[in-house]
């Protein structure tokens, strides 16, 4: 489920952030505040009770993040280049 879900928030985060026209590093940065929007969710809807489902934190934050950075990049270069 934490794939699908990062997977998923990577592609309209990617969309939102070329419809705004980001470039270089500001692109990265919203990539990474989005992440952690993101992981701060995951942990809120479960309670912040992450043991019964994830052994650690880095797991929700990290993972997310370096599993869903290709698909980001995909829709971020996409809808830059059409808008």
């Amino acid at each position: 489920m934490n794939d699908t879900v990062f997977q998923f928030l990577s592609i309209v985060s990617g969309v939102v952030c070329g419809i705004l026209g980001f470039t270089d590093l500001a692109g990265f940065a919203f990539f990474l505040v989005f992440n952690v929007f993101i992981g701060a969710a995951v942990v809120a809807k479960l309670k912040f009770q992450h043991v019964h489902f994830f052994p650690s934190l880095d797991l929700i934050f990290v993972n997310g993040a370096s599993n869903s950075l290709g698909t980001f990049v995909l829709f971020w270069t996409l809808f830059y280049n059409i808008c």
